[in-house]
C-alpha cells in the first residue's frame, strides 16, 4: 500500500531572525508514507543543494551553520515518495548584522502581524479578521 499522510508531525517556525555568523535550524517532521518520503528543501522555489554551509540532516531538519547574508530568504521543507508529495508552510529566515537596525515586517503565524526593529522591543498586536 502506497500512501502520504497529508500533515507534516513538526511545521518549521514561520520566521527565523538570527545574527551573521550564528546557527539556524529549521526543524521539519514530515508526515508518516509508505514507502518513507525523502525530505528535500527549497529556498526561493528551487532546490537546495548541501554544501558546507548548508545541512539536511536525516530527520530532515534543515541547518544552516553559520548564517549569511545571502541566507536570508524563504524556505519550504518537502516530503514526497511514490504516492504523493506534500509542501510545509513556508519559513523565513532574515539574517542581520549586529547593529543595523532597519525595520522588518514580518508575519507571526495566520492572524499575527508585528513591526520589528532588530535590537528594540518587538511589539505585537492581534489583527482583526
Amino acid at each position: 500500500m502506497r500512501d502520504l499522510k497529508k500533515q507534516f508531525e513538526v511545521n518549521p517556525e514561520s520566521t527565523h531572525l538570527v545574527e551573521i555568523g550564528h546557527q539556524v535550524d529549521l526543524k521539519c517532521v514530515p508526515p508518516t508514507g509508505m514507502p518513507p518520503p525523502r525530505v528535500y528543501w527549497l529556498r526561493g522555489g528551487q532546490m537546495l543543494q548541501s554544501d558546507t554551509d548548508v545541512l539536511v540532516t536525516s530527520e530532515g531538519h534543515l541547518l544552516i551553520g553559520q548564517a549569511r547574508p545571502q541566507d536570508t530568504g524563504n524556505y519550504t521543507c518537502v516530503a514526497e515518495n511514490i504516492a504523493a508529495k506534500r509542501t510545509a508552510a513556508a519559513s523565513q529566515i532574515v539574517v542581520y548584522e549586529m547593529g543595523d537596525y532597519p525595520p522588518h515586517e514580518i508575519t507571526l503565524g495566520t492572524r499575527l502581524q508585528g513591526i520589528l526593529n532588530l535590537g528594540a522591543v518587538i511589539s505585537v498586536e492581534k489583527s482583526a479578521t
